[in-house]
């Protein structure tokens, strides 16, 4: 006994020893480089400190922008990223030099290995491939059949709502829309039957809701500031809420998949789609995508989209019931393309003021305030900085959309910015909520329809207006740095009927 406890205090000592190595290596990186930034901390790096020290991560992250310039260096736990706003140097990393940063950082796939088999987790040559695959699955001739399942939950969501101003209630949207498009997942991406729209306490988004609480939560959060055990921790994973919800779904897609071998739904779903991409696609290529791909994939709609979608939909519908003016101009268009009431994916997509007012939502509210590239070369220079392998590159979206030199007043909600001959004039690189270059966001297409539908259908019947819960623009926020940007206390608003629907 006495001899176990000495081989395991010397293996701690060990341990301990190899990391404040390595952390003191970490924590001058920075300097090497010739790179500004806040002090760390010796054991948590900045975001710890930042956490606490002002209303929210991001307020920090601008507070730095300002002392240390638009390429600045801060400790993710004990991870060194570079914050970069400069677009110059944006647009270098994710278009014109984008081999040297081809791939995404991900610290959580030491904490959930399977995330390295989804697209946004995989690298190098094997993303190139299942990218080359998946693509097609996202062109608008597929996504017509997923818009189906989109209006039928529109329909499900719209009776909900009328119940809800029947009674004269103020709705939060945020959370009905999160239930709307955890239905509206369930269905395409995960094969599977849920009625949360109409049921608050549905098993799917009761533990969906959970797992997304449970992404930030104290085991995930020491995984961060100690890389070095992240191996370790991924076997207590399976053990947590986010792992025990996970492992359900997969459960449920690995079945599914092996009925799908002598079955086919009548209207495609997204696993689906996936299955036949891999098949037609399969003498063509040297890489076979494996039912890991697919199940990986399927699962990380679901984490990409859930919130990211429904914090869309929501902060539109908050914006356009505190702006009544630019609600009633894009109800005249909705109306004017759709006479008859039957909204269509084919029509939807030349209503320009409902672009314009989506695009300039997504600006003020990104989906994610940031996110992360790799060098992927031994050394990659960046405008006079020589940055080596593995370097993580974050690009600041949120700082780049309220900037007043890119975006003039940038806290006034103005569509009109988006309008042809003003696009023009913007930098390529001034609007991210989806990304750039090769490695954009692939699901843009199905976020951005499932946006359309939902709010074209709502607004030809309904006119959204405030309510005494509805917080004056703009609302209050919560963010961290590459997850989502939430409102603090809900989006609370009204319906009312409008009179002249037929």
């Amino acid at each position: 006994m006495g001899l176990l406890l000495i081989f395991f205090c010397s293996l701690l000592v060990i341990y301990l020893m190899l990391w404040l190595t390595q952390r003191w290596r970490d924590l001058n990186f920075f300097k090497r480089l010739g790179i500004p930034g806040p002090e760390p901390s010796f054991i948590t790096g900045n975001i710890f400190a930042a956490r606490w020290s002002m209303d929210n991560v991001g307020e920090c992250i601008s507070k730095w922008r300002k002392e240390y310039g638009d390429a600045f260096g801060y400790y993710w736990g004990t991870v060194p990223h570079i914050m970069l706003s400069d677009l110059d140097l944006v647009k270098e990393v994710l278009v014109s030099d984008f081999n040297s940063y081809r791939n995404r950082n991900n610290q959580l796939s030491t904490q959930y290995p399977e995330f390295s088999m989804a697209l946004q987790g995989l690298k190098d040559e094997e993303w190139k491939q299942v990218r080359s695959i998946l693509t097609p699955v996202f062109t608008l001739s597929k996504m017509k059949h997923l818009s189906k399942f989109m209006a039928d939950c529109t329909e499900r969501l719209r009776e909900v709502l009328e119940n809800s101003r029947e009674k004269n209630e103020s709705i939060n949207i945020h959370e009905l829309f999160a239930r709307f498009t955890s239905e509206i997942i369930s269905m395409t991406a995960l094969a599977t039957e849920t009625h949360p729209i109409k049921n608050p306490l549905d098993w799917f988004y009761v533990n969906v809701t959970k797992m997304f609480q449970g992404t930030m939560n104290s085991v995930t959060m020491l995984a961060i500031y100690f890389p070095l055990i992240g191996p370790l921790i991924a076997y207590l994973t399976p053990f947590t809420p986010f792992g025990r919800i996970k492992g359900s779904i997969r459960k449920k897609l690995v079945s599914e998949i092996s009925r799908r071998k002598t079955w086919r739904p009548s209207i495609p779903d997204l696993v689906q789609l996936m299955l036949e991409a891999r098949e037609s696609d399969k003498e063509k290529l040297t890489f076979y995508l494996s039912d890991n791909h697919v199940i990986a994939s399927s699962i990380f709609v679901l984490l990409g989209g859930y919130e990211t979608t429904s914090n869309a939909l929501a902060y539109t519908a908050y914006c356009l019931a505190v702006f009544p003016e630019i609600q009633d101009k894009l109800y005249d268009e909705i109306k004017e393309s759709f006479p008859d009431g039957k909204v269509d994916l084919g029509r939807i997509h030349h209503i320009k003021y409902l672009d314009q007012v989506i695009n300039e939502t997504l600006r003020i509210f990104p989906p994610s305030p940031s996110f992360r590239r790799e060098v992927t070369v031994d050394e990659a220079k960046l405008g006079p900085y020589r940055l080596p392998r593995d370097t993580v590159i974050e690009i600041n979206v949120f700082g780049i959309h309220h900037d007043p030199n890119i975006w003039p007043d940038p806290w006034k909600f103005d569509p009109s910015r988006f309008e042809l001959e003003s696009k023009l004039k913007h930098h390529p690189m001034a609007w991210l909520p989806f990304g750039a270059g090769p490695r954009n966001c692939i699901g843009t297409r199905f976020a951005l329809n499932e946006i359309k539908i939902c709010l074209s259908k709502l607004l030809l019947q309904y006119r959204f207006i405030p309510s005494d819960k509805t917080e004056s623009f703009p609302p209050k926020l919560d963010m961290l740095p590459a997850t989502r940007v939430e409102p603090r206390h809900g989006l609370w608003i009204k319906l009312e009927k409008r009179e002249d629907i037929n």
